[in-house]
């Protein structure tokens, strides 16, 4: 029996004496004798020494009167913190209730139930609750430290570069009645090729790209990345050209929603001989935060009405900065066709760096790529190298453009080349560019554009006609370019 009262204990201690009639249910009545544990017995002094929260609660009942809380007060607060300093946050809280109801009880003031409060819980208390939740912020940064950590080892042992020189394997899409099986490239005819980059399925008029400033990372969902694709497709499908380069086809991907991007492109383009030379295959990239571009993989591919007999997959020098890993591992395919007088028609599709201003990159690409173009102009065979160079290829470079639309160095081409839109007579087919910004949505009044997809061919290479290609950007940022060569 716990009793409060500082009168001693009265009251009958044994059960059957406090029941009416006992004789009469003598037999069924537990007989036992109550033990009072009686608060006054202990003092201030023992209940400190025991150290525990029913400790506390016991000294707070000893309180009846305003002599009470001068004792109380008088007591060593180091003790009273000691005895909650492993007290959960909850039963602190509930003790402070218990203390702060019996203060109102006996008419204590606000000051003496605050400072009777503070006894437990302030300053000491609070100190300790802030080391508490300093500990608590310090381990979990560990633990973040220690995620980052393993996801930097992740990244940097994920990633890799395909050797240089791969030889390429060649495929054919489905036939196609329209085509000759025997399809020849002859002296003197006249042939169409195009280039399209389609921006993995995602760049239609109102997406913007994070890394050119603007927000999203994937193609807004799977539904539209198919449908652009498909609509990239039917154009290709529509022109019909006899050949056609592609750059920035998804193979699987985050950020296209893992959709085969060339399975779907080769529904539309039936007939073709193909080879395709990877050129991303990145570790799961946490970036952006809000929308991680994740793992992708993705290729250049070229298309050939004519059968493809030489590959080769040559592999562009790449900044080695931190940078490396949310570049693309670049590379330029070569695709080298039989012509009927002896000669080699000797397609290159390239896509060079974008992301980091280094002329020294630059310049390191385009020397590799001239390097085998001139080594094939010199055994006698034709040479077209198309894409997206990730330069302004018109010789008016526009004012204000930004520093990625850097311009063409046109000096440093090898002797017996030129660039393809230098020969157009009608200015008029070159005046659409084949590249917008991508760092807002497109606006036709405002976007910046510029001509970044095009061709560079031999001197026996004659360009009968040349196109920047009009779809309004409404599929990818950039649009196709088309072309007409004969062969001397």
């Amino acid at each position: 029996m716990y009793y409060e009262g500082k009168a001693p204990w009265t009251a009958e201690r044994r059960f059957q004496t406090r029941i009416s009639h006992r004789k009469l249910f003598q037999d069924w009545i537990p007989d036992f004798a109550y033990e009072v544990v009686r608060l006054h017995d202990y003092s201030n002094e023992e209940l400190l020494a025991r150290g525990d929260e029913i400790s506390l609660i016991m000294l707070f009942n000893k309180i009846q009167d305003a002599v009470d809380i001068s004792e109380f007060l008088k007591l060593p607060g180091e003790k009273l913190n000691d005895m909650v300093r492993d007290t959960p946050e909850v039963i602190l809280d509930v003790i402070v209730s218990v203390m702060e109801s019996l203060c109102i009880k006996i008419g204590a003031t606000e000051d003496e139930t605050r400072e009777c409060v503070s006894r437990v819980r302030e300053p000491d208390r609070r100190r300790i609750t802030v080391k508490k939740a300093l500990k608590r912020i310090v381990f979990i940064l560990i633990v973040v430290l220690i995620i980052f950590a393993a996801y930097v080892v992740y990244v940097f042992k994920a990633y890799y570069r395909l050797p240089d020189k791969l030889t390429l394997e060649v495929k054919r899409t489905g036939e196609n009645n329209s085509f000759k099986e025997d399809f020849r490239v002859v002296p003197g005819g006249a042939y169409f090729i195009m280039t399209y980059n389609i921006g993995f399925g995602a760049y239609q008029k109102d997406y913007s790209f994070f890394m050119d400033g603007g927000k999203s990372s994937w193609g807004k969902d799977k539904e539209s990345v198919m449908a652009a694709v498909c609509g990239m497709g039917d154009i290709v499908s529509t022109v019909n050209p006899d050949f056609v380069l592609l750059q920035e086809v998804d193979l699987d991907g985050t950020r296209s929603y893992h959709v085969d991007e060339l399975e779907l492109i080769n529904q539309f383009i039936k007939g073709y001989y193909y080879d395709i030379a990877q050129d991303y295959d990145s570790p799961f990239l946490f970036f952006p935060p809000w929308e991680p571009h994740g793992a992708n993989k993705s290729c250049l591919v070229t298309y050939s009405r004519a059968e493809i007999t030489d590959t080769m997959r040559r592999s562009l020098p790449i900044s080695e900065s931190f940078s490396k890993l949310v570049d693309l591992d670049r590379c330029y395919s070569i695709s080298r066709i039989p012509a009927e007088n002896g000669k080699q028609l000797c397609i290159y599709n390239v896509h060079t760096s974008a992301y980091g201003g280094s002329d020294e990159i630059r310049q390191a690409q385009l020397s590799m790529l001239y390097e085998d173009m001139v080594s094939d102009y010199k055994k006698g065979n034709y040479v077209i190298c198309g894409g997206d160079f990730n330069h302004n290829l018109k010789e008016d470079g526009g004012e204000n453009a930004p520093e990625w639309a850097y311009p063409f160095p046109r000096e440093t081409l090898p002797e017996g080349f030129q660039m393809a839109i230098d020969g157009v007579r009608g200015k008029e087919d070159i005046s659409h560019n084949s590249c917008r910004s991508a760092e807002t949505p497109y606006d036709e009044a405002t976007t910046y554009t510029v001509t970044l997809d095009g061709f560079i061919v031999s001197d026996n290479v004659r360009v009968n006609y040349y196109q920047n290609m009009d779809w309004g950007y409404e599929l990818s940022d950039h649009d196709p370019v088309l072309m007409q060569f004969i062969l001397d």
